[in-house]
This record gives structure tokens, sequence and C-alpha cells, in this order.
């Protein structure tokens, strides 16, 4: 997945579990959290705020240095014990807006 971003706009970035990750009648229940790398300073990129429902972990991110890429990833672990996870490119535009 890929998401291109203001660093003045929150955004909200939907990883869903259901194809390619999740086995037949399995669903993911925990959020085991959300990472973003790389991250060397306050201006960065960050995560406002993470949920997982309705077969999905979401999050709304923050920041960002402007022309800088990034990676997140959230994890999940399933009713089963199984931990998943989902990466996310993430593109600071270089815009001002």
């Amino acid at each position: 997945m890929y998401v291109l971003k203001s660093a003045a706009q929150d955004v909200e970035c939907v990883l869903p579990w259901q194809v390619g990750f999740l086995n037949s009648g399995e669903t993911a229940r925990e959020d085991l959290g959300w990472t973003v790398t790389p991250v060397t300073g306050a201006e960065d990129l960050a995560i406002r705020f993470q949920d997982i429902g309705d077969g999905a972990s979401r999050a709304v991110l923050r920041g960002g240095v402007p022309g800088e890429t990034y990676m997140v990833a959230a994890r999940a672990r399933t009713d089963r014990g199984r931990v998943i996870a989902r990466t996310a490119v993430v593109q600071i535009s270089k815009d001002a807006a």
C-alpha cells in the first residue's frame, strides 16, 4: 500500500487483514501496535491514534518531513493466537499544503 500525504494534514491509514493475511474463519482481534521508520526527530511522521476493528487496523498519521518517505507497519494477533503484520509506504509531499 502507498499513501501520499502533506506534512500539515493528518491522514487515516487503513490496512485490511481479510485477503492474504487471515486463514479461513480467522479474525484479527488484538492490536499489537504500529511502528514508523525512520524516526530521527520531532517533525517525523507519527501515529496519532490507532485501532483495530471490522477486519482492519487503522491509524491516524500526523506530520512528516516534506519529501521524506516512511514505512509504517501494523501488527495484530488473531483469535487463533497468530501474530500478523502488514506495511505501507508513506510519502510526504513536498508541497506546503
